[in-house]
């Protein structure tokens, strides 16, 4: 009796097999997330140009989907559920990504969507996912705006701390990231051993005056919006970027007395509100590292 002859199929798959050293040719790749000295120990006085200081008592992240491609089209399509996580405590793990094909994945990225309800707490107070989830937000930020010494508001009071609780209503894509350690695309998953890669998030770009080169970082006019009666909320920076005042009450005005101007560049933001939801915050291996970033507001 003649041998059965094997099936298209598994000849395919034997190919397969054969072109990446046999089934076993995978790794592991593990995705930590960190703040920097920023979530951890804040931004300090002397990084921006108003002398205000900003102190994080919670940066809490969404992330899903981490994205893992290359040029030719080949997509490790790895399943994962959203993570979210708090980075003032340190660098936090959120994927641990086992059986990833073992070669370069020259087209790094991942996404970042409000927390929904299949969400994994990956050390975020409970009150902060919560607020997260009812909202709608990818990103929440909580902290106080620490003021310059002598700092009065419109009635001559002073002003030493100023109360923030930000969230972000948005939706955000970082794709084709460059590596901020060597400049090369993506990453490499070693064969039967485990490679890391970070996604590094720079809270400075919440406070940043420009969409172009050479910005600066204004805290001010965050702070001179403050209720009293609350925290600061993302919804109380809806204020025409042409109006902005500082904490007495005034005009903005730079160290020289010149009148603040912010550019708002292709964001066609209007608002201090929409300037601060297009902020980008997403690195690659260090502040170094770039992706290209696709960006929604919700609302």
């Amino acid at each position: 009796m003649n041998a059965r002859r094997p099936s298209l199929a598994w000849l395919a798959l034997s190919l397969a097999w054969a072109a990446c050293d046999g089934p076993g040719a995978v790794g592991t790749l593990r995705v930590h997330v960190s703040g920097g000295n920023e979530a951890t120990s804040g931004v300090p006085a002397t990084a921006t140009d108003d002398g205000w200081s900003v102190r994080f008592t919670h940066v809490a992240l969404q992330l899903e989907q981490v994205l893992l491609r290359t040029t030719a089209g080949e997509d490790a399509a790895i399943p994962m559920d959203p993570v979210v996580v708090e980075l003032t405590r340190g660098s936090a793990l959120a994927f641990t990504l086992a059986g990833v094909p073992a070669q370069r994945w020259d087209r790094f990225g991942w996404r970042s969507r409000p927390v929904g309800a299949s969400t994994e707490n990956l050390g975020v107070d409970a009150a902060v996912l919560e607020r997260m989830r009812e909202r709608g937000f990818s990103l929440y930020l909580e902290g106080s705006f620490v003021a310059p010494a002598g700092t009065v508001d419109a009635e001559g009071a002073p002003v030493t701390e100023v109360p923030f609780a930000l969230g972000v209503p948005v939706e955000a894509d970082y794709e084709r990231c460059v590596n901020g350690t060597d400049g090369s695309s993506g990453v490499v998953v070693p064969l039967n051993s485990a490679t890391d890669a970070e996604v590094t998030w720079h809270l400075t770009h919440a406070f940043f005056d420009s969409f172009a080169e050479d910005a600066s970082l204004r805290v001010e006019p965050f702070a001179a919006l403050w209720p009293r009666e609350r925290p600061v909320e993302t919804d109380d920076l809806d204020v025409s970027l042409a109006s902005l005042r500082g904490m007495n009450g005034r005009s903005l005005r730079d160290r020289e007395g010149n009148p603040v101007v912010y550019l708002a560049g292709m964001t066609g933001a209007t608002t201090l509100r929409e300037f601060f939801l297009n902020a980008r915050y997403g690195h690659f291996n260090g502040l170094a590292g770039f992706c290209a970033t696709d960006l929604r507001l919700l609302d």
